[in-house]
């Protein structure tokens, strides 16, 4: 991770990316563009962990541009995703509050760029402003939120059903879908799948041969197309509604 030296540009660029996150939405202008000089910024390399397992960290993370992968470790090393996040993501809330190691591993996917608000700032401004607090805990409450649904997810729903949803989640994050363009290719790999699902490859396998065969998917060189989106949607609705 290469710290970038800190220019106007920079700082201009971390200041609209900070005032769309909602930690930050209710912080004073002049709170926010303090944060923003202060901010560092780094250049991150494809494949590169820039937050380990248990390291304590220094200050809020921004993505700013790029794809980070975001997981855990199993006590026997396998790999487990639990989301991709893009640009305009926040990340480190928990250690920032408790002082303890990262609960989790950030590795970029692809160049990614990342600016790192400074604890010493951010507890500043709180100091100053304690109603500050609430953007924290309303960030806390969207991670809290979708924790849940994924626990909800491992417990009740199908393999199919899970599969389906990573597709059509990450379609929807990374893919401009529209009436015009119906089609998406991802940039997904069977093991990614098989990472996200905390499954193996060949589970993940068997169920997208059975998609591809079915016509909602065709399998490609490094990651699949879908073929129409909304009949997608449509297959989870259903599937989950014969379930209950």
């Amino acid at each position: 991770m290469q710290q970038l030296a800190s220019t106007d540009a920079l700082k201009a660029d971390a200041y609209r990316v900070l005032k769309q996150i909602t930690t930050f939405k209710e912080w004073p202008n002049e709170l926010l563009k303090k944060a923003a000089d202060s901010c560092k910024m780094f250049d991150v390399g494809d494949g590169e962990e820039f937050i380990h397992v248990g390291q304590v960290l220094d200050g809020l993370y921004v993505i700013s541009s790029g794809t980070v992968m975001i997981g855990v470790f199993s006590e026997d090393g396998r790999r487990y995703l639990r989301r991709y996040a893009t640009s305009g993501q926040m990340y480190g809330i928990l250690s920032l509050i408790d002082g303890r190691g990262s609960p989790q591993f950030y590795t970029s996917r692809g160049a990614s760029q990342v600016i790192v608000v400074p604890r010493a700032v951010v507890f500043s401004a709180l100091e100053e402003h304690p109603s500050l607090w609430l953007g924290l805990v309303k960030q806390m409450s969207v991670f809290h939120r979708n924790h849940l649904a994924a626990i909800h997810q491992l417990a009740f729903d199908p393999l199919r059903v899970r599969l389906l949803k990573v597709i059509l989640s990450y379609a929807d994050q990374f893919c401009e879908i529209g009436m015009l363009q119906p089609q998406a290719k991802l940039r997904l790999t069977q093991d990614d799948i098989a990472d996200l699902l905390g499954v193996t490859r060949q589970s993940v396998s068997r169920e997208l041969k059975l998609l591809e065969r079915e016509g909602h998917i065709q399998l490609v060189y490094g990651g699949l197309v879908i073929r129409k989106f909304s009949e997608l949607a449509k297959l989870v609705q259903y599937m989950r509604q014969a379930e209950q």
